[in-house]
């Protein structure tokens, strides 16, 4: 058996496994970063 390709996630908006809501981790870092913070990655991205 050959794998040609793995892939993880970090979880940071996998929903639980019971509904109870969506995980906030990644919008409450996001609203840390800031704004301006996240322009160039989100340009860096595209490209």
């Amino acid at each position: 058996m050959m794998v040609d390709l793995v892939q993880t996630s970090c979880g940071m908006v996998v929903p639980l496994y019971d509904y109870q809501g969506d995980r906030d981790s990644l919008n409450n870092w996001a609203q840390k970063k800031g704004q301006q913070a996240l322009k160039p990655t989100s340009a860096e991205k595209i490209r």
